[in-house]
């Protein structure tokens, strides 16, 4: 029986603990720190157009297992496309090379 009341209580301060921040208990609300931790995220840029069609194409000379070819387009991605790239871009061309 003392296993059942336990339960119950566990149940009822699972369920009721959001509440509780309206009601004023310390310690059941978030801080406003807390908040602004999990509102930061960092965004990563996308890739242009431009650069993934230059990915893809490389990617299917690499499924035909044509490397030179890969890499001459991957080389060329890169002469002439690099200044213009941002940091995910390159790090993607980068890889795939």
């Amino acid at each position: 029986m003392k296993a059942f009341a336990k339960l119950i209580l566990a149940l009822c301060v699972v369920t009721l603990w959001p509440l509780a921040a309206e009601f004023g208990v310390p310690g059941s609300s978030v801080s406003a720190a807390d908040e602004e931790k999990e509102t930061k995220t960092r965004r990563t840029p996308s890739i242009t157009e431009a650069t993934y069609k230059k990915l893809s194409e490389a990617q299917a000379f690499m499924d035909l297992k044509d490397y030179a070819g890969a890499k001459a387009v991957i080389d060329d991605t890169i002469n002439s496309r690099l200044k213009r790239m941002n940091g995910n871009e390159v790090a993607q061309v980068y890889n795939m090379l």
